[in-house]
């Protein structure tokens, strides 16, 4: 119950700290352990201060919650941190923060407000935006809020004071990442998110972070910022590190004894590994494989097809890896190009024919409607998908703050509150929130439709053809339209079904003896197993290049 969660401060603590996780109405079923605000809270409570917090989002409560909160205790400051699809919500709290404690101080961060600092205060009409990591630099701010001085002088944080905004330096990003502490575990409802934990597999499941960072470039990615000096000057003005890393990673020590922490301590023995990038470095994954193997968790993770070859996959499988999240947004090279990927496609499609000759369950995630999405990158798609017998789920390429995408077409919203509110409550597995394409938005839609069922259907009946195959796909295109506009209570189990079905998660012994996905398709002669660079240090090159105009 969320008042379990409600611990006041005692006389001992400095200042009494409210943690919000806003609320994101659009996808309700998405559980998961906020990690930017549990390192948050740990770095408040590690200054002395006592902190509260509502975990709106996963545990569904009501603005009431809220509202019996702030009756009950004062607040000197509030934290908030979340994705752009939680804006509107940090809005609505900051309003009623606002409204009985007008003293206290709103403090917001995350990807869905950093570089957008200006917008976001003036939105939700908050304090204090941090306009980057903010555990180096929160103590200070603490500290002058507690002694009531002004800290508008300070780095790391963008300031609203009456009318004006004041920004300051994007401080440097924590580079010891062993220094910080653990996530604020004991604040949460554990148990309750570890049993309904977005990605987890196991019956106990959390997030957990190995790493920090990723050295491509990818324009619809927070890294095509951070990897790009000119263009976090142009949104900061000041930028304190003196040269962009790439990725940063945390001792191999550290993650296994934090793993051992939270089996003891919670009963957990499955963990997502939400690092941006997991794959590219052989050697770090090799330590951390080593290091996570007599532990005997099971884990997934997230990585680039185009990196994974058959020994990294099979060293991940033998340390207890369970599925990767696949990265490979389309089947067209044009639109790889256009989206910075530094990517081929061959080497995509080996990656894929790697995860399934050591038997690696995967998810490949698609997206449609990139700018320069035509019908031909689609058909291409499509073909790419029946080639190597995947279904197309994709989900339509959305303006989110923190990539060079949003600030290349940002200029076009010229209604925030439309935004924020739409990016609250949208489904963009099957809703587009503005057309980036030069193909009228029916045809577009129609073109996602289309390809989403050709490949069901081709899966489903591969030895239909002709008028058969087109009556298929058409009957599957009504049931994709009905299907959208069921509520997402209905839609997940379906999705999910979907790729159980077609062998997207399930794995199986073939004929002769390899452990091959039910959706492998046998690799082309012209692909095999080629010899595809593997160097780290090739990735890291890509920071040098100049940025894309």
């Amino acid at each position: 119950m969320w008042y379990r969660l409600i611990g006041f401060a005692d006389d001992d603590h400095a200042m009494n700290i409210l943690a919000v996780h806003p609320p994101y109405p659009g996808n309700k079923q998405i559980v998961y352990l906020p990690l930017g605000l549990g390192y948050t809270t740990a770095v408040a409570e590690r200054e002395g201060h006592e902190v509260t917090v509502l975990d709106m989002h996963n545990l569904r409560l009501s603005y009431d919650v809220l509202e019996k909160t702030l009756a009950r205790r004062e607040f000197q400051a509030c934290f908030m941190g979340g994705f752009a699809m939680q804006v509107k919500g940090m809005a609505k709290v900051t309003e009623l923060i606002k409204k009985v404690q007008p003293d206290c101080k709103v403090i917001l961060g995350g990807v869905g407000v950093s570089d957008i600092p200006e917008i976001a205060l003036n939105y939700t009409r908050a304090d204090i935006v941090s306009n980057g990591e903010a555990e180096n630099v929160l103590p200070p701010l603490l500290k002058a809020i507690e002694e009531r001085r002004a800290c508008e002088d300070l780095p790391g944080f963008v300031y609203r004071r009456g009318g004006d905004i004041i920004k300051q330096a994007r401080a440097a990003a924590p580079d010891d990442l062993d220094a910080l502490p653990y996530p604020a575990y004991h604040l949460f409802d554990v148990d309750y998110i570890s049993t309904k934990s977005y990605n987890g597999r196991g019956p106990r499941s959390l997030h957990l972070m190995t790493s920090r960072g990723c050295p491509f470039k990818c324009n619809f990615c927070i890294n095509s910022v951070l990897n790009n000096r000119t263009l976090l000057k142009e949104i900061h003005g000041k930028v304190e590190e003196e040269a962009a890393k790439s990725q940063r990673f945390r001792s191999v020590g550290s993650l296994a004894k934090e793993i051992e922490f939270l089996r003891s301590r919670y009963g957990i023995t499955d963990f997502h590994f939400a690092d941006e990038e997991f794959i590219t470095h052989r050697r770090r994954l090799e330590e951390v494989c080593q290091a996570i193997e007599p532990l005997g968790i099971s884990w997934s993770t997230s990585g680039r097809a185009d990196w994974a070859t058959e020994d990294k996959l099979h060293r991940m499988k033998k340390a207890g890896c369970t599925y990767v999240l696949f990265g490979v947004e389309t089947g067209s090279q044009t639109l790889l190009d256009l989206m910075d990927k530094n990517a081929k496609k061959p080497a995509v499609a080996q990656g894929l024919i790697s995860a399934r000759k050591v038997g690696m369950d995967f998810i490949a995630n698609f997206m449609v409607g990139h700018p320069g999405e035509t019908e031909s990158t689609i058909r291409e798609t499509v073909d790419f998908c029946k080639e190597h017998k995947l279904i197309f789920l994709p989900a339509f390429v959305t303006l989110f703050p923190n990539s060079k995408m949003f600030h290349d077409f940002a200029k076009n919203i010229t209604d925030w509150d439309w935004y924020f509110k739409t990016l609250s409550t949208i489904d963009f597995n099957r809703n587009l929130l503005v057309n980036l394409t030069k193909m009228p938005q029916k045809k577009l839609l129609a073109m996602r439709n289309w390809a989403v069922a050709e490949t069901f259907s081709t899966m489903l009946a591969p030895k239909l053809t002709g008028v058969l195959h087109k009556a298929l796909t058409k009957l599957l295109t009504v049931a994709l339209v009905i299907s959208d506009r069921c509520p997402n209570s209905l839609r997940m189990p379906i999705r999910n079904a979907i790729r159980a079905i077609f062998g997207r998660t399930t794995s199986k012994i073939t004929s002769d003896g390899s452990d091959r996905s039910m959706s492998t398709q046998v690799p082309p002669n012209e692909y095999g197993q080629s010899e595809l660079p593997d160097a780290y240090e090739e990735s890291l090159r890509e920071l040098t290049a100049p940025p894309r105009k």
